[in-house]
């Protein structure tokens, strides 16, 4: 496998336990991507007003 984040971020996703969510649904781990993670770290900062638009 190639050394790059991609890579290496979808190892660590494949190698989580079954994630579920509290509705029961499992979520599928291919849908876990790099962007996933800033996308949720950007929409808790705006929820939270903590973010500003230059």
């Amino acid at each position: 496998m190639e050394d790059t984040l991609a890579s290496r971020h979808r190892e660590w996703a494949d190698s989580l336990p079954p994630l579920i969510t509290p509705e029961g649904q499992e979520l599928l781990k291919e849908d876990i991507l790099p962007h996933s993670h800033r996308h949720t770290y950007a929409q808790r900062h705006a929820d939270a007003g903590s973010l500003s638009v230059c």
